[in-house]
């Protein structure tokens, strides 16, 4: 029964991965032009590394509502991003909240869990950075 409600979690979480990678694509395209193509190409590779746990989970699952769900969430996050970039200030909203989520969760991967990662640095990290490009833009 648990094992069962995982994949569907899983499932659930590639799809809103698709949707929000959809929205992403359109507003860099919108936002940076050409220079999108060289943005995207970390996007393009984790979508690379996730398509082997996407069959995993795709062949345990067996659903084909949630397997069509899941082809078609890039494309709606796609169709939604034409509609946010209409009005400026909500894609760039949606923009920022979606772009800190994938900040946040990639960077929350990468730190080590128990005593050998230390959460403080990141923190620390964050605020010198953000300190650093402000006194850049001044």
């Amino acid at each position: 029964m648990l094992e069962k409600e995982k994949m569907d979690f899983e499932a659930a979480g590639l799809a809103a991965y698709g949707l929000i990678i959809g929205i992403v694509i359109v507003v860099l395209f919108e936002t940076y032009g050409d220079v999108a193509y060289f943005v995207l190409i970390p996007f393009f590779v984790r979508s690379f590394t996730i398509t082997a746990t996407l069959g995993h989970v795709m062949d345990r699952i067996g659903s084909n509502f949630i397997r069509i769900i899941q082809i078609i969430a890039p494309i709606a996050g796609a169709l939604l991003g034409l509609f946010l970039i209409q009005n400026k200030l909500i894609m760039y909203l949606v923009f920022s909240i979606t772009m800190g989520l994938i900040l946040y969760i990639v960077v929350r991967d990468m730190i080590p869990l128990g005593k050998e990662g230390k959460p403080i640095f990141f923190i620390i990290g964050t605020i010198l950075a953000i300190g650093i490009s402000l006194l850049i833009e001044i």
